[in-house]
């Protein structure tokens, strides 16, 4: 080990000027690398204000530099003789510090410098990394990077150029286009290029197709001056784009606003844009067909909103005010006034564009003429109009039905009345009709609905309200379910057409009845025939008896009383063969005569029954009637009373003059009142049907009917009410027969 030598001093005294003065830091260290000189810039460098670091360790200055490349590198100087030059990073408290060191081994120690170039090497790193970060830009972006020298060869090409090309680094840099490949005109053209930019010193661009590996395509470059230090372009950089999906994009971008501007003009729309802050429209060229204006004129709110119809500016305007306060979507149909006074309906649609803080700034829009279509609508109103009011005035019934549910959507004038002038509309019919709900009804809907066949009914009996809280009535309908379809060809609904054929089949069933009473009546007619040859017979014999003078006063009074029935009986017969034909004339006869024989002939059974008979006669002169039908009348009203009466009841029997006020004659009025059970509404709707008997088989149901019939065949009539319940309960029968002309 090497003793310690005091601190040394430069020997001569410009060495030592130089050493005191100059900015890097010089120390001396001994073999024992201690510090035997520190010039000021050493001991700025290390900190060393209190002069304390002579005579110590190199390490005391930087205690990580013991086991460093800094000691190793300072005892192969010592060891070889041989100076070391290196970089040496030193970490300090909360930094790092990078020094330049050059370490020159001598016999006694090792001379040392000490540059700081810490800022030196940071700004070397920086430009490391962006260099780094300039190569993964140009080794990563798309577009093609190169640079070519003055001589137009390629000193640079990045990753995406030399896939371009299909080459490599080697194969490429250091050649010109032509020996690259290039078709000599485009060589020729970028040599041009380059000259070009040499020469202005100013960047070139353009526009080109190129043959490479991914076949043909388009690119865009730009040639750009590289600068030297002194002042001369050295270099030109380039880049180059490929362009064949813009331009494709563009060209479809064109297609598409011919397309769009074709389909404007066809279809009559206008787009608009709508600064809200600066009050200005800007529109296209499609105006003048919406508004019969050119864009000029357009381009303000009230210059747009002046061309709208008085009746429609306030409601166009409310809506774009609600798109904006409700942020909503404006959606608006109004009408425009054209210069010439031409009326035209538009439809508005808009979006309401807004700031960041919500704040609505703009309003995008397009305008469509529908006029066409409003027209159309209109003319479609009128059709439906037009073909609702035919079903209206159609001479069957007619009821639209929409979905499966059956909804009613139409009923007309006929199919109202029959269903009672309920309000259906809008209804299911389940909900609507509940009648409909019988078995069969509402399933022949259905399976048309979903089949699509119609359907045809003849005769189909259906039991209907007729007027409201009445029950229900027996209808017999001719009707024809058929299917409603849709623009797709899909069922929509069904239509129900019918014909209410209850009339006609009553009809029907009359004229059967009547051919039953033709046979009936010609039985009839020949009994009375049989009937009447006995019948002379044993007339004959009683006017024999009576004129046997022996006769007691009893007998003669009983042979006189058998002599007037057989004169009835022989009467009825008569008529009975002329049912419909009148062989005799009116008599003048007291109407009362007539209505006291009827009542002797019940006489027994008022008795038996103890019904009390209650007779008011008011008229008093005899009156021109046909007796004998009279008669039959009266007797078939007083015996279906008799019929309807239990024991103890009570029969009131009315006569008085009268006059029909409707036709102005004057005749008698009969009424002939019970106290019976009454009559349901049913029964009230069918006594004076033929056949029609409440008798159970032992009435034939011809009794009223025929009645009627011969009240109707002199002019008069017969009317009838009933009640089942209440003091009141019974029938009352009226009969009015006109006075014959004499």
């Amino acid at each position: 080990m090497t003793t310690f030598r005091p601190i040394a001093r430069p020997k001569s005294p410009f060495i030592g000027h130089l050493l005191e003065n100059i900015s890097d830091a010089f120390v001396v260290l001994d073999l024992e690398y201690r510090i035997i000189y520190m010039n000021p810039a050493a001991r700025e460098l290390m900190r060393d204000e209190d002069g304390h670091l002579p005579g110590r360790p190199l390490w005391d200055a930087w205690p990580d530099g013991e086991d460093s490349e800094m000691a190793r590198r300072c005892r192969i100087a010592t060891e070889t003789g041989a100076a070391q030059h290196f970089d040496f990073r030193s970490a300090g408290e909360g930094s790092f510090q990078w020094l330049e060191i050059h370490a020159y081994p001598g016999e006694d120690g090792i001379s040392v410098s000490f540059r700081d170039v810490t800022a030196h090497k940071r700004e070397q790193s920086r430009l490391e990394r962006v260099e780094r970060a300039y190569r993964a830009a140009l080794s990563n972006t798309p577009d093609m990077v190169f640079v070519f020298d003055r001589e137009h060869r390629f000193v640079y090409a990045n990753e995406a150029l030399l896939a371009l090309w299909g080459l490599t680094w080697d194969e490429a840099i250091g050649k010109t286009c032509q020996e690259l490949g290039y078709p000599r005109w485009r060589a020729e053209w970028r040599d041009r290029e380059i000259e070009q930019v040499v020469a202005t010193r100013l960047p070139v661009r353009g526009e080109g197709p190129y043959e490479g590996a991914h076949g043909t395509r388009t690119f865009e470059h730009i040639l750009a001056p590289v600068i030297g230090l002194n002042g001369e372009v050295e270099a030109v950089a380039g880049t180059s784009r490929d362009i064949t999906e813009r331009h494709r994009a563009e060209l479809a971008l064109r297609i598409n606003e011919e397309r769009l501007r074709l389909a404007q003009k066809a279809g009559g729309l206008a787009t608009w844009d709508w600064n809200l802050e600066t009050n200005k429209v800007v529109w296209t060229s499609g105006s003048a067909e919406i508004f019969g204006r050119p864009p000029e004129q357009l381009t303000t709110r009230d210059e747009c909103t002046a061309t709208f119809h008085s009746e429609d500016r306030l409601g166009a305007m409310q809506a774009i005010q609600r798109a904006i306060d409700e942020i909503a979507e404006y959606r608006h149909e109004f009408r425009v006034v054209w210069p010439d006074g031409s009326i035209h309906w538009v439809e508005g649609r808009a979006t309401v564009l807004r700031s960041s803080d919500g704040r609505a700034v703009r309003i995008l829009g397009i305008n469509c003429d529908i006029t066409a279509r409003k027209q159309a609508e209109e003319a479609h109103r009128d059709e439906r109009k037009r073909l609702a009011e035919l079903f209206e005035q159609a001479p069957a019934f007619v009821a639209v039905f929409r979905g499966p549910d059956h909804v009613f959507e139409f009923s007309n004038r006929l199919h109202r009345e029959m269903i009672g002038h309920r309000n259906v509309i809008g209804k299911p019919i389940r909900e609507a009709l509940g009648e409909a709900e019988r078995p069969g009804a509402i399933e022949r809907m259905d399976l048309v609905y979903r089949t699509g066949q119609p359907f045809t009914g003849h005769a189909l009996p259906f039991n209907l309200v007729r007027s409201p809280g009445q029950p229900s009535e027996a209808r017999f309908l001719n009707l024809v379910l058929q299917p409603m379809r849709g623009a797709d060809g899909t069922v929509s609904g069904v239509i129900l057409l019918g014909v209410d054929i209850t009339e006609a089949k009553r009809a029907e069933e009359a004229l059967l009845r009547a051919e039953k009473l033709a046979v009936v009546g010609r039985m009839a007619a020949s009994i009375s025939h049989e009937i009447n040859n006995p019948l002379a017979a044993v007339t004959n014999l009683l006017y024999l008896m009576q004129c046997d003078q022996m006769l007691t006063p009893n007998t003669r009074n009983f042979l006189e009383m058998a002599q007037a029935e057989l004169g009835r009986i022989s009467h009825i017969t008569i008529q009975t063969l002329s049912f419909f034909r009148q062989n005799t004339n009116p008599v003048r006869t007291e109407i009362r005569v007539i209505l006291d024989s009827v009542a002797a002939l019940y006489e027994r059974r008022l008795r038996s029954s103890e019904v009390t008979l209650e007779r008011q006669y008011s008229s008093k002169e005899p009156v021109l009637v046909f007796d004998g039908e009279l008669r039959q009348i009266v007797a078939n009203l007083f015996a279906n009373a008799l019929d309807a009466m239990d024991a103890g009841g009570r029969m009131v029997l009315r006569e008085r003059q009268a006059t029909d006020w409707p036709s102005g004659r004057r005749g008698i009025k009969l009424t002939l009142a019970d106290s019976g059970h009454g009559m349901s509404p049913q029964t009230m709707h069918c006594i004076f049907d033929p056949f029609f008997s409440t008798k159970d088989g032992t009435g034939t149901g011809l009794g009223l009917w025929v009645a009627r019939q011969m009240a109707e065949k002199r002019g008069g009539k017969i009317r009838a009410r009933s009640s089942q319940r209440g003091p009141g309960r019974g029938a009352v029968f009226s009969v009015f027969l006109p006075e014959m002309d004499s």
